[in-house]
């Protein structure tokens, strides 16, 4: 797709209620952008309980695809790829989930749990107020994903037992795109979630480990500075 002097750029933007996708390309240092598309995602899941805010991760990558498809673009032809979007919120998965699963939501839907979004509610001010204070000084809110973890530890621990990974929906698109093995984040996601520590850069696993939360979960911190 590229020339020796063109670089083609794809960004995906996940948004909470739309999924955004451009394309650029950097001509002899030039740069422009060539077509950019945007498509609501409709993944919102009703709830009787208001304060839980949950989506469908299906619907989001699903959206996705469509959009790329408007775009007229594979993946496999572009040569450098971002992606951004939607912080705080968190998702578990099973380690054998592939891209192919996209294909079938049912079995998709068997091995990615609901997205808890930032706009969650489910974690009160008595609940955040029982959860140790992170090294970093950052307040927790409901919606943060540690708090929604510790959550799930303390009042559903079944719900979250088959899974073997968590992290944002960027993670679990950039998982899928990418092949891997374990879950990825950035260091911004990670402290958006609440007990990353960024200057020691590292979890506070002490902290997250005494409310229960199962610390192989957590995904594995990237920097995205560049030297």
């Amino acid at each position: 797709m590229a020339t020796n002097s063109e670089t083609y750029y794809l960004g995906i933007d996940v948004g909470t209620t739309s999924v955004k996708v451009s394309l650029s390309r950097v001509t002899d240092g030039k740069l422009s952008v060539l077509k950019s598309y945007s498509r609501d995602t409709g993944a919102d899941i009703r709830n009787a309980t208001p304060e839980i805010r949950e989506q469908s991760p299906y619907k989001v990558i699903s959206t996705l695809l469509q959009c790329l498809a408007d775009l007229g673009v594979e993946l496999t032809n572009s040569v450098s790829m971002g992606v951004c979007g939607q912080m705080h919120g968190v998702v578990l998965w099973k380690r054998d989930l592939v891209w192919a699963d996209v294909c079938s939501g049912e079995k998709f839907g068997s091995k990615v749990s609901n997205l808890i979004t930032w706009e969650d509610r489910r974690c009160d001010d008595t609940f955040l107020s029982s959860l140790p204070i992170p090294t970093s000084g950052y307040k927790l809110c409901s919606g943060f994903g540690c708090c929604s973890l510790a959550w799930l530890a303390r009042n559903s621990p079944a719900a979250i037992a088959e899974y073997h990974l968590s992290g944002t929906i960027m993670d679990l698109l950039v998982y899928l795109l990418c092949k891997l093995s374990t879950a990825v984040t950035s260091e911004q996601c990670a402290y958006s979630w609440g007990y990353y520590n960024p200057v020691r850069r590292e979890w506070d696993t002490e902290q997250l480990s005494s409310v229960g939360v199962d610390l192989t979960l957590l995904p594995r911190v990237l920097s995205t500075s560049v030297a």
